[in-house]
């Protein structure tokens, strides 16, 4: 104990003073530092951030983003196909080209039925674990989307569903078609609100020029399901347009490309792109229509072609 006090005595009297000593040279030269610091970020930097930086964002931001103003409902043409196979508890595969809003109806047939809406993209990479979850290396279980909507009730869609591996995709025949199904955690009861919709670009019958990356699906797979096609709708593409006049030139030349027979894709996506360039960014709309439209086409005829499109009734 003597020794114990002499060392504490010691070093706490000596050591302690010392480091705290060293410690109050060093707090108050770091405070004095922090304070200079401090104050002339504070004064210079923030200030100048204040009134250069965070006005120039806001400035940004009201040039880029649209005014937003009441916009009329217009519903897709497809959706009461589809709301009524869904609930009649029939799968649906909606297949149609890009940009045709496939997965908008996913999302609107969700919030109509008042369910959740799980809309999954799908590939060649999806594997048995992303579908059904999978059991982690302290053997707990890890849910899948499928699974909460399987349970608990949702809409489940697999978003392009032609991009996956067809073996994968028969794990659906049976989620489909069993009342119960065996998830890696044991037996799970299907939810009586439990609804299956699928999008592709095909009809499951493999790859062709424009969506070279697809796969034959099982027929076993395409069975169970009713297939509703979803075509461009340029009264809705209309509506939701930014620029109105720009929308009639980009169906214009969409219209022309099929005349011609072109494999090309000019979708609603293009018309609301290249709206928004030349409407909040001022850019001119022959830049707008090569960035959106005409860079994307790798035959020079074609391009041409569809450039001689007469625009100047619609655009004057």
């Amino acid at each position: 104990n003597d020794g114990d006090t002499g060392n504490d005595s010691g070093n706490d009297s000596g050591n302690d003073s010392g480091n705290n000593d060293g410690d109050t040279g060093n707090d108050s030269g770091n405070n004095d530092g922090d304070t200079g610091n401090d104050s002339g970020n504070d004064s210079g930097n923030d200030s100048g951030n204040d009134s250069g930086n965070n006005d120039t964002g806001n400035d940004i931001l009201k040039d880029t983003l649209p005014k937003i103003k009441e916009i009329k409902l217009i519903e897709p043409k497809e959706l009461p196909d589809v709301m009524a196979c869904l609930k009649c508890k029939i799968p649906v595969f909606l297949s149609g080209p890009a940009g045709s809003g496939k997965s908008t109806i996913g999302y609107m047939i969700a919030e109509r039925l008042d369910l959740e809406p799980y809309i999954v993209p799908v590939c060649q990479q999806t594997t048995k674990a992303d579908l059904l979850g999978y059991n982690d290396a302290m053997g707990r279980y890890v849910p899948s989307p499928l699974r909460f909507a399987f349970e608990q009730g949702g809409v489940f869609m697999l978003d392009e569903i032609d991009a996956a591996n067809p073996n994968v995709l028969l794990i659906m025949n049976t989620v489909i078609s069993s009342k119960i199904v065996v998830f890696p955690d044991g037996k799970v009861t299907k939810h009586e609100h439990f609804r299956v919709l699928a999008g592709a670009n095909t009809i499951g019958t493999g790859n062709n020029t424009q969506y070279c990356g697809r796969n034959r699906i099982d027929a076993a797979t395409l069975d169970r399901f009713a297939f509703i096609p979803v075509e461009y709708d340029e009264e809705r593409e209309y509506a939701f347009a930014p620029l109105k006049k720009v929308c009639r030139a980009i169906q214009k030349i969409r219209h022309q490309a099929a005349e011609y027979g072109y494999n090309v894709i000019i979708s609603p996506r293009q018309t609301i792109n290249a709206g928004m360039l030349i409407k909040y960014q001022k850019m001119d709309i022959g830049k707008a229509l090569d960035i959106q439209i005409f860079n994307k086409i790798s035959d020079p005829v074609i391009v041409a072609n569809l450039k001689k499109t007469p625009l100047n009734d619609i655009l004057d």
